[in-house]
């Protein structure tokens, strides 16, 4: 039921399809701008930033399509509520680098959150929800600040 039910995701072994429904009302826009972030960040990846490769994308009907590569991992939210260890230091550290390497391409994350992070088996975050990247500065809820953002990151 993610975005009241506008999206869905497929996995595969080793890709990711996501679905973005353009049929509920307010939701359409977002779905829509965050689609074309993703593509846009995708084709676009600054210099040294891992990130998933994109594989396809297209628009049919109501629906927009894209298909990257999977990036193994668990999310930094089911470690955190599973009670599983992670090195938070580490964690930080990472997330801090790809800021880094966005803010210096002129882009900005605006949904850094713990569901939108993954840890790899070797112990390594990356950021991931390609949607939520622009040159927008900012993020998505109240205050709207990206540091007030990330310190609540942090503190998760």
């Amino acid at each position: 039921n993610v975005h009241q039910g506008t999206r869905k995701y497929f996995f595969s072994r080793n890709e990711f399809l996501k679905v973005y429904s353009l049929k509920k009302g307010p939701l359409k826009d977002t779905n829509k701008i965050d689609f074309d972030n993703e593509v846009n960040f995708l084709e676009n990846t600054p210099l040294k930033f891992k990130a998933a490769k994109l594989k396809s994308y297209c628009e049919k009907g109501e629906s927009l399509y894209l298909l990257r590569e999977k990036i193994d991992g668990n999310s930094l939210s089911e470690l955190i509520s599973e009670e599983k260890d992670y090195d938070a230091e580490k964690v930080i550290n990472d997330v801090l680098i790809q800021l880094v390497l966005l803010e210096k391409s002129g882009l900005y994350h605006n949904d850094l959150r713990t569901w939108n992070t993954l840890i790899t088996a070797k112990g390594n975050a990356k950021i991931i929800d390609y949607g939520s990247i622009s040159s927008e500065a900012g993020d998505c809820t109240w205050p709207f600040d990206r540091f007030i953002a990330f310190a609540i990151f942090v503190h998760d």
